[in-house]
């Protein structure tokens, strides 16, 4: 069962209003730079996302209790879970930019990544996200770098109208869907227009008799959120499966990341991020 919401239509901006390239040159442009920033986001080449066919008495997870806003400094090692070695440390804040007087929280997210072998620290990814009424999460903004070029520039996405990123609750035995248009914007000049494309969210609690769990034999279950861009030729999907602990706080994740060009896969990456005791 599919559970579709409207998305809110009036957030304020954090970016200044769009200048529209030319169709002709926005569509050369998209077809050779489609693939690139859709690497970042990109994620798992799995089946299509199916939420547990059974509640197990454990009812609905709130939005806020997984994307961990009012937390210290939240830290993770992370381990290639091919090898099952630590490959580094990760790390993601969370601040809060104003109260709003709609009743909205806007909060910048920022997370980083250390290598254990090089020791450089490198920042993956900086976010807007604006926590609405009922609890709701959007997606405004997202200025990140290429996960596969470090030394690449950053890249800054806008979602218009924002996305929802999580619902303020995630209904057992529901996939909750929400869509919206994304344009990558110059961060030098954010009113230039390099691309445009579309993006689908989809979230759903999962649990260990469910296709696709990735945490081994560990019992419980984990709020699975999707993330499915498409630029150009190119689809990339990125799907985080959160484990829910006791507490109802999220603990360790697994990343599954794809990118398919003319449905030919060319990129596939799995990374497991294990909370720090």
């Amino acid at each position: 069962m599919t559970q579709t919401i409207d998305r809110r239509k009036s957030i304020t901006r954090v970016y200044r209003p769009s200048r529209r390239l030319p169709v002709k040159r926005r569509m050369i442009r998209g077809i050779v730079a489609g693939l690139l920033p859709a690497l970042l986001l990109g994620g798992c080449g799995s089946a299509r996302l199916v939420a547990s066919p059974r509640a197990d008495g454990s009812g609905a997870v709130p939005a806020t209790a997984v994307v961990g806003y009012g937390r210290e400094i939240r830290e993770q090692f992370v381990i290639d879970p091919r090898t099952g070695e630590t490959t580094g440390s990760a790390s993601a804040s969370w601040t809060l930019e104003n109260a709003g007087l709609d009743e909205s929280q806007r909060w910048t997210v920022r997370s980083t990544e250390t290598d254990s072998q090089s020791g450089k620290t490198a920042v993956l990814a900086t976010s807007g996200q604006v926590v609405g009424p009922y609890g709701t999460v959007f997606l405004a903004w997202s200025r990140s770098v290429k996960a596969t070029d470090p030394d690449g520039p950053v890249r800054l996405f806008v979602f218009e109208p924002p996305l929802i990123w999580f619902p303020g609750s995630v209904e057992p035995g529901r996939v909750f869907e929400a869509r919206t248009k994304l344009t990558e914007r110059d961060p030098r000049d954010e009113s230039r227009v390099v691309l445009t494309g579309k993006a689908i969210r989809r979230v759903a609690i999962v649990d260990q008799d469910s296709a696709g769990w990735p945490f081994g034999e560990r019992t419980g279950r984990a709020v699975a959120a999707e993330m499915r861009i498409k630029v150009g030729p190119a689809i990339a999907v990125r799907r985080r499966t959160i484990l829910i602990e006791p507490d109802g706080l999220s603990g360790d994740e697994f990343v599954e990341f794809t990118v398919r060009v003319l449905g030919i896969p060319v990129k596939r990456e799995r990374t497991l991020y294990r909370n720090m005791e």
